[in-house]
């Protein structure tokens, strides 16, 4: 699946667009404690009930996120090398075992 990416309040895509639209909100705050924030998806709208249709929206919003985030990353005076690490360099294995136990609750 290819995403095309545009950001902005009113993104002209170049392309037609079919019905339905899907988005995730994020919010950010800061924290009181040093090297600490916190963050999470505070809004969902799926355009399909269908589970394999989610996960190609899943696909498009995580494009459109790193392409923000590393642009972003890059104006904000970081390295495209530093920016990539900080995204490859996510710990995975912690996430995955956070999931897991909500999971089973």
């Amino acid at each position: 699946m290819a995403t095309k990416v545009m950001h902005g309040a009113h993104p002209r895509f170049g392309v037609p667009l079919g019905r339905g639209w899907y988005r995730i909100t994020i919010t950010g705050h800061y924290t009181r404690i040093n090297g600490l924030t916190a963050a999470g998806v505070t809004r969902v709208r799926w355009a399909s009930t269908r589970k394999s249709k989610q996960r190609g929206e899943l696909l498009g919003l995580r494009t459109a996120f790193l392409h923000f985030y590393m642009r972003e990353w890059v104006r904000t005076g970081g390295t495209w090398n530093a920016g990539v690490k900080e995204v490859t360099g996510y710990p995975w294995r912690r996430l995955r075992s956070q999931i897991q136990k909500k999971k089973r609750r």
